[in-house]
């Protein structure tokens, strides 16, 4: 039996001055999305797929839609227990740039919340906008081992921006807090918080000043983010890193937090790197 391919309507729309194309086709809108934010920081059209899974026909039909969009690069984010479907991306030509590992733990049955403090520990407090500086400059150094970095044909320079950038969101997220490390006043490292409607909290960045490696500035500031949680009504934690990053699972696993899930990153480069 033949599979339908009859495209249900077509949109005209303008970007930067160039008119793209966009062919929706039965259900498409909920495999694909295109990436305005993404798109706008590395200055190509940056796209992802929706599902964690795909078969023949939607993997087909998400290259398909992104050709005709003009969409340079698409991430994918695979259950890795589907192994046909990481076969299918890897001889669509996705290739592995990542592994994600969620991790999270029970803030109510956690026992760190009430446990005395070492006089040892670093300060840790709420940053404020004169951390600002210091803490982007630790962020635009400390996370090489992300996908974006991995991905040789996405510019260093721009990867780093983007978690300068992530900085700037957690001083403006009414539901979060950067907290920052301090030793004899020299920032040691900072972690950026939020929590969801549904109280859960999750630790978005973390970052150590490479000076102060090996000095509990990393314990200090996942402590302080339990303790904020708690305070704030959080029931439960969630972190992601990246599998590759033993240090990290290590630090997490050491203050009660447990994997919970594991993904794999793909990226599929549609087209040559131009401008959006």
């Amino acid at each position: 039996m033949k599979l339908w391919t009859k495209r249900l309507w077509k949109i005209e729309y303008q970007t930067n001055g160039l008119n793209y194309k966009v062919a929706t086709m039965k259900n498409l809108n909920s495999l694909c999305e295109y990436l305005p934010w993404d798109s706008h920081l590395f200055d190509i059209r940056i796209a992802r797929i929706k599902k964690c899974f795909l078969n023949n026909r939607e993997i087909k039909q998400c290259i398909r839609w992104c050709r005709e969009n003009k969409i340079t690069c698409v991430y994918y984010l695979v259950d890795p227990a589907r192994v046909n479907s990481i076969h299918l991306a890897e001889s669509s030509g996705f290739h592995l740039v990542d592994i994600r590992v969620t991790l999270e733990t029970d803030i109510l049955a956690s026992p760190y919340i009430n446990m005395p403090l070492k006089e040892t520990m670093p300060l840790v407090r709420e940053a404020n906008r004169n951390d600002i500086v210091e803490i982007k400059k630790i962020a635009k150094e400390n996370h090489f081992d992300t996908r974006f970095f991995k991905d040789k044909r996405f510019p260093r320079d721009k990867s780093a921006e983007l978690y300068e950038l992530w900085i700037e969101k957690g001083f403006k997220n009414v539901h979060g807090i950067v907290l920052v490390a301090k030793i004899k006043k020299k920032t040691a490292g900072y972690i950026v918080l939020d929590i969801s409607e549904n109280h859960t909290g999750k630790i978005e960045l973390v970052g150590v000043n490479n000076k102060f490696r090996d000095r509990g500035i990393g314990g200090a500031l996942v402590c302080a983010a339990l303790r904020w949680f708690n305070i704030n009504g959080a029931k439960r934690a969630t972190v992601v890193t990246q599998g590759t990053n033993i240090s990290a699972l290590r630090l997490y696993s050491k203050w009660g937090f447990l994997p919970h899930e594991t993904q794999c990153w793909y990226h599929l480069w549609c087209l040559p790197s131009e401008k959006k």
